[in-house]
């Protein structure tokens, strides 16, 4: 029988499947060496490199596809000649559908956030220098319970252990890449203008939803505070008529006493001028 661990606290998860994405020799080897990297520096990390984590006899594209819905990060290894891959585009589309969050991140090593196309554009970038990559690993550690966290002091420690032998590792891969491709694709500025425009676009787009959703939310408040003030209103009227309909019950009450009062006056009179009756 599997017991299960205890339950994540929101924005946390029991455990932290980081899927990376390669393709092409150089994105192989900067994989591999974040592969070893991430589980050296936190433990409790579950990195899936697709040639290291699959058993011999194991059915190669299940073994993939179930990857894909399980983990819960995905890193997608580029380089200057796997921008365009269709592997890189199914895999990092595949995690970013089933990633409720969308935790994917592109890996650039050896070009630069301009260089990369659509749809890859569209997560955030981590560069291969030493603070980016050490922002990426605190944000991994922060993803797991409390309980198997690393402390922040613990983290920089066997980040500082880890780090240079990463570093060679990923200037190497650079270097195998830069030998096979002269240069970087370069983009048309036409596209690069269009794309641009789109995100203006888009931007615009969201601003004006925003704006709509305010003045939707103003509108709404206003009119309760209408209907809030026409209640009170009402029943101000209500308790004012109760007044004046007391008030005349008091008139009447005053009126009849004041007869009374005469009524006595006249009977006492009486019995002064008669007192024989």
């Amino acid at each position: 029988m599997i017991q299960k661990g205890p339950a994540a606290a929101p924005g946390e998860t029991n455990h932290v499947q980081v899927f990376l994405c390669w393709s092409g020799p150089a994105g192989h080897k900067i994989a591999e060496a974040f592969h070893g990297f991430l589980g050296d520096v936190i433990q409790d990390l579950k990195p899936f490199l697709s040639s290291e984590s699959i058993r011999k006899g194991q059915n190669w594209s299940s073994v993939i596809g179930n990857q894909l819905k399980e983990s819960n990060y995905g890193i997608v290894c580029l380089t200057k000649d796997n921008l365009d891959a269709r592997w890189i585009m199914f895999e990092s589309g595949a995690l970013s559908k089933n990633l409720a969050e969308s935790r994917v991140t592109t890996l650039l090593a050896g070009i630069q956030p301009t260089d990369v196309l659509e749809p890859l554009s569209q997560f955030q970038h981590t560069r291969t220098d030493r603070d980016d990559v050490f922002k990426l690993t605190k944000d991994l550690n922060a993803l797991l319970p409390e309980s198997q966290r690393l402390t922040e002091d613990r983290l920089t420690r066997s980040f500082a252990r880890c780090w240079d032998d990463l570093e060679a590792k990923l200037n190497h891969a650079m270097a195998s890449s830069s030998a096979t491709t002269t240069k970087v694709f370069e983009r048309p500025t036409g596209d690069m203008v269009a794309e641009l425009l789109e995100l203006v676009r888009e931007l615009k787009r969201e601003l004006v939803a925003k704006r709509e959703f305010e003045e939707r939310a103003e509108r709404d408040r206003f009119e309760e505070l209408q209907h809030k003030l026409a209640e009170r209103e009402s029943r101000m009227h209500m308790l004012m008529g109760e007044h004046e309909s007391l008030h005349h019950e008091l008139v009447k009450l005053r009126s009849a006493n004041d007869k009374l009062d005469e009524q006595l006056r006249v009977a006492v009179r009486e019995l002064k001028k008669n007192p024989s009756r």
